[in-house]
């Protein structure tokens, strides 16, 4: 009996999820060839013959750069800005990040998402261990599969984590764990059942282990995001959706040297005659009975080649958004914002992942503060660091002049030098009063006099003058 109409349906939409499935496997099996070294040799090598192939990586600085771009400096963050101290969630949040080495973290995190177009972390609770409460585990993206809402790809109904390994025995063992939603009757997730399966080599059937272990929260012990925004998708884009174009350089690089290991050296070519005739008379003259004896010589010098190459190689760069440094002249000549016009696009891109990888941090934070007890509505504010170098002179000189039109706050010009406005505050009232008793400590006669750090900018009355003499005699006395 022929199936039915909706059976026929399923079955061509489970076939299309393992064809996808399988699709996603192999892109990510090839960005990491690429990014490790693993390409295609573009010329084939005869058995005994010299190997002319060159390989040149460039997947692998693309994705780095991008990777330093974003977490190349630390990004810290807050739950209450307005707290002039550290509340207990912001400690338990750095506890726990330091425990899991968190720029480490965050860069091997942020590989898996370059190459893999998405990352994924999973918290572990540790009862009992005091040194690392919650264990951050990022997660292979080749052993995770996501299912979710026909609709919605951002409601989650299963994780599924799966990947081989060795048994006791030191046979093939597959083990899998599936991490499902638990709903109530409106959709709304009110904790999660987590069963691991086993399946030997022998079978491949998959068996449950135990019995379902409730998470009993309504969000997931999986955070995950992706690398680079793609619609309609929960998989994202990675770092290095095209290869093609390393593999054209490739090609070019290795026929250049095998041009140039063939006529490195000049082929002498004799016509007409018998070679065994030929000799040298005593002023080293080549002599021919007949015929001609001349070298075999390049007529280019392969400018077209390398032209071509370089061309290949700024595509290559324009493809993952990044400039090729090794082409520009002197670096250290560019002022602020013409190193900012060189990394434009970078700069872009960087923005966007920003999104991408902030919401994974924020929803890792506020699952750790609820597992701490801290409830789950913690919301954390990121701050993120200037990712290029900056002149720091010109920078000075640019929030000096800004701080003179009067139209723009301390605080702002504080966070524009990279520092936190709070505790610049902090340590600046601190150093006032240690002058303060310093000077007192000293004691002087004559007419009261005011510390120089309290007098207006520019003052130059009498009393400004022996307030810092005297904070110069002070500083003397102390030195010495």
């Amino acid at each position: 009996m022929a199936p039915l109409s909706g059976q026929l349906n399923a079955q061509t939409w489970q076939e299309r999820q393992s064809n996808s499935d399988a699709d996603r496997l192999l892109s990510i099996a090839c960005a990491w060839d690429y990014y490790e070294g693993r390409h295609p040799r573009p010329l084939a090598v005869r058995p005994g013959m010299p190997d002319d192939n060159v390989i040149i990586n460039l997947a692998r600085p693309v994705v780095d750069k991008g990777i330093s771009l974003l977490f190349g400096k630390e990004v810290t963050w807050q739950i209450d800005e307005s707290a002039a101290t550290t509340t207990d969630a912001e400690q338990l949040l750095k506890d726990v990040w330091t425990a899991n080495n968190k720029m480490v973290l965050l860069h091997e995190v942020a590989q898996n998402g370059a190459l893999a177009g998405l990352c994924a972390v999973k918290v572990n609770p540790r009862p009992g261990d005091a040194q690392r409460p919650y264990g951050l585990v990022n997660l292979d993206p080749s052993n995770l599969s996501i299912d979710c809402d026909d609709e919605d790809i951002d409601d989650v109904e299963r994780y599924t984590i799966q990947y081989t390994c060795c048994d006791e025995r030191g046979k093939e063992l597959v083990k899998r764990q599936e991490i499902t939603a638990n709903e109530d009757a409106n959709g709304r997730v009110l904790s999660w059942s987590i069963q691991n399966y086993e399946a030997r080599d022998h079978d491949r059937v998959f068996k449950p282990i135990g019995t379902p272990i409730l998470w009993p929260y309504a969000l997931a012990p999986i955070v995950h995001c992706k690398n680079l925004p793609c619609a309609n998708s929960i998989w994202g884009y990675g770092d290095l959706e095209d290869v093609r174009l390393n593999d054209a350089l490739n090609l070019i690089a290795s026929s250049t040297r095998k041009i140039l290991r063939i006529h490195s050296s000049p082929q002498t070519v004799a016509e007409g005659f018998d070679p065994s005739l030929l000799r040298r008379d005593a002023n080293q003259i080549w002599w021919t009975p007949e015929g001609r004896l001349y070298n075999l010589e390049m007529q280019s010098d392969l400018e077209s080649s390398h032209k071509f190459y370089q061309t290949l190689r700024a595509a290559f760069y324009a493809q993952g958004r990044m400039p090729d440094v090794s082409q520009i002249g002197n670096l250290g000549a560019l002022t602020n914002f013409g190193l900012r016009v060189l990394f434009a696009d970078a700069l872009e891109r960087t923005a966007t992942k920003r999104l991408m990888y902030g919401g994974l941090i924020v929803r890792l934070n506020r699952l750790l503060c609820l597992l701490a007890g801290h409830g789950d509505n913690v919301i954390t504010t990121l701050s993120w660091p200037d990712p290029l170098p900056v002149n720091q002179q010109e920078l000075v000189t640019t929030v000096a002049a800004e701080q003179a039109t009067g139209l723009t706050s301390d605080e702002t010009l504080t966070g524009v030098l990279g520092r936190d406005y709070a505790d610049e505050q902090k340590r600046l009232g601190d150093e006032r009063t240690k002058r303060r008793a310093q000077a007192a400590s000293v004691g002087t006669t004559g007419p009261r006099i005011a510390p120089a750090d309290v007098l207006p900018r520019g003052d130059t009355s009498e009393a400004a003058r022996l307030a810092r003499l005297a904070q110069q005699a002070t500083q003397g006395m102390m030195d010495a």
